[in-house]
C-alpha cells in the first residue's frame, strides 16, 4: 500500500510527532550510551578512540536530526537564567557562558598538580530565546559524585550525552558528563543549579587574582599565533565554531605550565565530521591522549559536529607545534 501521503506532503502535525518520537527514542539510547561508554572507560580506561565513536554513532545520527520546535526569536531571557543559577556567567554574542571551576578538588597527572581553569571546569552554554531556550555542556565530577548526579539529571529532563574521562590517569579520576537539555530558560537553570548542588559544585565565577605571568606564557602566544587570555596561571584560545549563534561550546585549547620547558594542554576540539580523522592524527603525532568523542546535537550545515578531547603533556618543543597545526585544520589553512 502506497503512503497516504504520496499525492500531498505530510500533515505538519504528524511530520512533528514522528521527530518527537524520534528524540524520545534518541535520548534513551544516549543515556544507554554513556552508562555503556562509561563503564567501558572505567574498566578500560586504554580503549581505542574508535571503540568509543563506533559506540556513539547511533546516538549522533538521531540527535542530529532537525526538530522542528518552535523557538522565540526574542533575546534569551538572561534574567530568568540568573535567578535560577545566580549570577556567575556572562554574554558572549547571543549565548550565556557559564564557568565554574572546581576549586574545592586537588588533582595530580603524573605527579604535576592540574589547575582548576585547566580541566577542571564545569561548563555551560545557554542559547535560544526568551521562552524556549537550550543548555548544553559538560560537569565535572569524581567518580563517587556520579551515580547521584546523574540520577538527579534524569529526573530534571537533562539528556546525559556523554561521559568520560579526563584528564587521564588523573588522581582522583575525574569523570566530564556532558548534558543538553531544552526549555524554559529559568527552569533549565534551576535544575542545572540542583545538579550542581548534588556534585559539591562551587557556584562562584573563575577567580581574577592578580598572578604574575609564567615565563613560558609568551611562548606560548608566539607558538600559536592565536589571541590568548590568561586565567591565573592557565591559557585560554577560544574558537567559535559557528560565528554569534553556536551549536554548543566552542572550541577551547588551555595552557599549563609543567616543569622547567614542558607545558600541559587540555583541549575540546570542535570537529567536522570530515575532519575527525586529520585531527585526531595530527594530534597523537604530538604526543596527544585522546581522551573522548562526543556528538554534538542539532549540528547545523551540512557537516555533523563533534567534540573531540584531548590531553597533552611534555616538551613545549613537541606540544606547541601540534596545537598549531591542529587548530589551522580547523581553521582550513
Amino acid at each position: 500500500m502506497p503512503p497516504l501521503w504520496v499525492d500531498r506532503p505530510p500533515a505538519p502535525e504528524l511530520v512533528d510527532t514522528m521527530r518527537a518520537r524520534a528524540h524520545r527514542i534518541a535520548a534513551r539510547r544516549a543515556r544507554r550510551a554513556a552508562r555503556l561508554g562509561y563503564w567501558r572507560l572505567a574498566n578500560y580506561p586504554h580503549m581505542h578512540l574508535a571503540a568509543a565513536a563506533v559506540l556513539f554513532a547511533g546516538t549522533a545520527a538521531l540527535m542530529l536530526m532537525p526538530h522542528s520546535d518552535s523557538t522565540s526569536t526574542a533575546a534569551l531571557d538572561v534574567a530568568g537564567i540568573e535567578r535560577g543559577l545566580g549570577p556567575i556567567g556572562h554574554m558572549v554574542g547571543s549565548a550565556y557562558h557559564v564557568s565554574l571551576p572546581r576549586y574545592d578538588l586537588t588533582v595530580h597527572v603524573q605527579g604535576v598538580p592540574v589547575q582548576p581553569e585547566l580541566a577542571l571546569e564545569t561548563r555551560v552554554l545557554f542559547w535560544g530565546g526568551r521562552h524556549r531556550a537550550t543548555a548544553d555542556g559538560e560537569l565535572v565530577m569524581t567518580e563517587p559524585e556520579v551515580a547521584a548526579a546523574v540520577r538527579r539529571l534524569t529526573q530534571t529532563g537533562f539528556e546525559v550525552t556523554d561521559m568520560h574521562l579526563h584528564p587521564p590517569a588523573a588522581v582522583p579520576a575525574i569523570v566530564h558528563v556532558h548534558v543538553r537539555k531544552q526549555g524554559d530558560p529559568h527552569e533549565l537553570a534551576r535544575h542545572l543549579r540542583e545538579v550542581l548542588i548534588v556534585t559539591g559544585t562551587p557556584l562562584q565565577a573563575p577567580q581574577d587574582d592578580a598572578v604574575a605571568p609564567h615565563p613560558i606564557f609568551d611562548r606560548v602566544r608566539q607558538a600559536l599565533d592565536r589571541e590568548v587570555q590568561a586565567v591565573g596561571q592557565v591559557l585560554h584560545i577560544s574558537v567559535s565554531s559557528n560565528g554569534d549563534e553556536p551549536v554548543g561550546p566552542p572550541t577551547e585549547v588551555r595552557v599549563q605550565p609543567g616543569d622547567p620547558g614542558t607545558v600541559i594542554a587540555a583541549a575540546d576540539f570542535v570537529v567536522p565530521d570530515r575532519l575527525v580523522s586529520a585531527l585526531s592524527k595530527v594530534l597523537t603525532d604530538g604526543g596527544a591522549t585522546l581522551t573522548g568523542l562526543s556528538p554534538i546535537p542539532a549540528s547545523q550545515g551540512s557537516d555533523h559536529l563533534y567534540r573531540l578531547h584531548a590531553w597533552m603533556q611534555g616538551t613545549a618543543d613537541k606540544t606547541l607545534p601540534a596545537l598549531k597545526s591542529s587548530l589551522r585544520l580547523l581553521d582550513g589553512r
